[in-house]
């Protein structure tokens, strides 16, 4: 399934969730099945601003595709990493640029960000950026290095 495909998918599943409660719940599930992520990775450099709980991004590519892993202390915004891990992994950073309109219909139509308290209200968008930064500095390297 295309990440665009996924994302629809998502959305119709979570406006059809009828009480905020029922939507943390299924959230906190998502977030117990995101994979592992390195201790020794869980530094400033790899963590995302604007977020109450502790963050952690880091990324990789191949044959530039990149590759996503994650790690929150925050069981909902657990289940916000899973679904964008889900949508972009293995996409090219042109194709996560390409996706913003996606994630931003998918935030105003789920309103996922309003499910949750004020303090976590950007942390879906801040995850967004930061993976998409992420991207972007992973494909100018590796063409960098592709141009020694």
């Amino acid at each position: 399934m295309n990440p665009n495909e996924y994302l629809k998918q998502e959305q119709e599943l979570l406006t059809l969730v009828p009480t905020k409660r029922e939507m943390l719940e299924l959230l906190v599930e998502y977030g117990k099945q995101l994979g592992d992520f390195p201790k020794t990775e869980e530094k400033e450099e790899n963590s995302v601003p604007g977020c109450v709980s502790n963050v952690y991004i880091i990324a990789s590519i191949k044959a530039n595709k990149i590759h996503f892993q994650a790690r929150s202390d925050s069981l909902i915004v657990r289940g916000y990493l899973y679904i964008i891990i889900k949508a972009l992994e293995g996409l090219t950073a042109e194709e996560i640029i390409n996706i913003q309109p996606t994630i931003e219909e998918f935030l105003k139509v789920t309103k996922i960000s309003e499910s949750t308290l004020h303090s976590r209200a950007n942390a879906f968008g801040n995850i967004y950026r930061v993976m998409k930064d992420k991207a972007i500095t992973l494909t100018k390297n590796a063409d960098t290095h592709r141009g020694e």
